[in-house]
Formats: structure tokens, sequence, C-alpha cells
């Protein structure tokens, strides 16, 4: 396989702007995921557990249900699709 030898200086301003524009939004879009994740489980294996199987409290407050199987399949089908064109996107 050859080299590629793009650098973003060589490229026109429009396609600097969009590439730029890319990165960021990519950068973006993670940093909020990992927010999310953050704010659901704080990176602990046990409160990750918690989420997805949910918490069993006689506190009807305290008590959180297990997300559905159709919220689940709903974020799996778009992650699915997403990533694998996020890749490739980010490999060229």
């Amino acid at each position: 396989m050859g080299k590629n030898n793009l650098k973003l200086s060589k490229l026109d301003l429009p396609m600097k702007v969009l590439v730029s524009c890319f990165v960021i939004s990519l950068l973006l879009g993670y940093s909020l995921a990992l927010l999310q994740v953050f704010n659901r489980t704080s990176f602990d294996p046990k409160k990750t557990v918690q989420y997805y199987r949910g918490v069993e409290s006689e506190n009807e407050l305290e008590a959180t249900p297990p997300p559905s199987f159709a919220t689940l399949l709903s974020v799996a089908h778009v992650h699915s699709l997403s990533q694998p064109v996020m890749l490739v996107l980010m490999g060229f």
C-alpha cells in the first residue's frame, strides 16, 4: 500500500473547514457520550450493572427500572450503523 501524504495544511480553505468541522463534531459527540456514561455510572462497573439490570428498593423513589428491550435495541441500532461510518471516515 502506498503512503498517503495528504496534509490539512495543503488543502484549500473549504476542505480545511469541512475536515475541521467534522473532527470537532466527532470530538463533541464522543465527549458528550463519555459525559453521559459518567453521569449514569461514574465509570464504576457496579453502577453500570445496576443501570442495565435496574435497582429494586422498598422505597419507590430509590428504585430504578432497567432500560426496556426496545430502548436497548434502538441504541444498538443507531450505533451499529453510525460507528462503522465514523471509523471509515476517520481512516481516510
